[in-house]
């Protein structure tokens, strides 16, 4: 999603369909969107359902820093995507 700062809202709206299909997806959060809402109020609505992860510009990898962003990647725990965080070549160590 890259909706200049209405990225929350959106997932909001999608709260139901996120919980039914737990789709991975990838939201925008830099300097823009950091004044429309706190990343905390994203790992509130998606709870334990969902891990962030930042993407990483430099090398497409994912990790857990997400003080920095421009892009992070939202990965399901449960559900087809969940498979994700077991493969190591996908994650910067």
């Amino acid at each position: 999603m890259d909706i200049e700062g209405g990225e929350l809202d959106a997932a909001k709206g999608a709260q139901q369909f996120l919980a039914r299909h737990r789709p991975l997806f990838i939201f925008e959060y830099n300097a823009t969107t950091r004044r429309s809402f706190e990343l905390s109020e994203m790992v509130s609505l998606l709870g334990s359902q969902y891990s962030l992860h930042r993407l990483r510009s430099v090398d497409g990898l994912l990790d857990d820093d997400l003080s920095n962003t421009w892009n992070i990647v939202a990965l399901p725990s449960n559900g087809p995507w969940a498979m994700l965080k077991e493969d190591a070549v996908l994650f910067a160590r």
